[in-house]
This record gives structure tokens, C-alpha cells and sequence, in this order.
């Protein structure tokens, strides 16, 4: 009986680690969203962001990271699938068009809109520009 019990725990172990090591890879397969995002950019240098850059489909980059951010900040549920992930896709797209109205935008005009967008429901304003 001892020796089952002690297999179980090895064998539970070995599983354990093996989901451990390969979490990124789960995550993504099953579109668990996870913090890896925010813990590397919690360490890295800030960027300077061009508040004046058109962001539209396909764009990529901080700017992009910094818009997505926002709109989650808005709706925590408006980007579920890749949430700020830095590319301009159609997800993004779709929650631009819902929360803005718009197709592009800078970051200076996102922060003006998304903050008019939280007074009209009533919520803070909270889009604190970076720009």
C-alpha cells in the first residue's frame, strides 16, 4: 500500500512540474489570460509613447500595449482573447469601435474619448495620460 501511494505522489509530482513548465503554452491553447505581460513590463525601462501616431489595424507596438490597456480599463471584458498583447487586430478593432466609435485613433484622443465614455456611465474618469 505504501508503495501505490508513494507512485501516486511521484507520478502527481511529475505532472505538476511538466504543467508548470509548460503554463505559457496551456494558457495560450486554452486563451487563459496571464500575467506574464504585466510582470515584464512591470521591470522594464518605460517607453516614450508618440501620443500622435495614428493607431489603426495592424499597428504594433507600446502605443498599441498602452490603448489596449485603456479600453480594458474601461471594460475589463472588452478584450478576452489576447487582452493587451501589443497587436492591432481585429479584436482590438471591434473595442475600439464599441467603446469610441472609431476605426483609428492617437492615444491623445483615445484618452479624451475613453474618459467621456466612463463620465456617461457614470464611473471616474481614470484614463490618466502618458503623453
Amino acid at each position: 500500500m505504501t508503495k501505490i501511494s508513494t507512485l501516486h505522489i511521484a507520478i502527481g509530482l511529475i505532472i505538476l512540474v511538466v504543467i508548470v513548465l509548460n503554463w505559457k503554452t496551456i494558457a495560450k491553447t486554452l486563451n487563459i489570460p496571464t500575467m506574464a505581460a504585466a510582470d515584464s513590463k512591470a521591470t522594464a525601462t518605460p517607453v516614450k509613447l508618440d501620443c500622435n501616431r495614428v493607431l489603426k489595424k495592424n499597428e504594433q507596438g507600446p502605443e498599441v500595449v498602452q490603448l489596449q490597456t485603456w479600453m480594458m480599463q474601461c471594460d475589463a471584458k472588452i478584450l478576452p482573447k489576447y487582452g493587451a498583447d501589443g497587436d492591432f487586430g481585429q479584436e482590438t478593432l471591434s473595442a475600439l469601435q464599441k467603446l469610441t466609435g472609431q476605426s483609428a485613433i492617437t492615444l491623445k484622443q483615445a484618452q479624451t474619448l475613453l474618459n467621456t465614455a466612463l463620465a456617461q456611465l457614470g464611473m471616474p474618469q481614470n484614463i490618466v495620460s502618458t503623453c
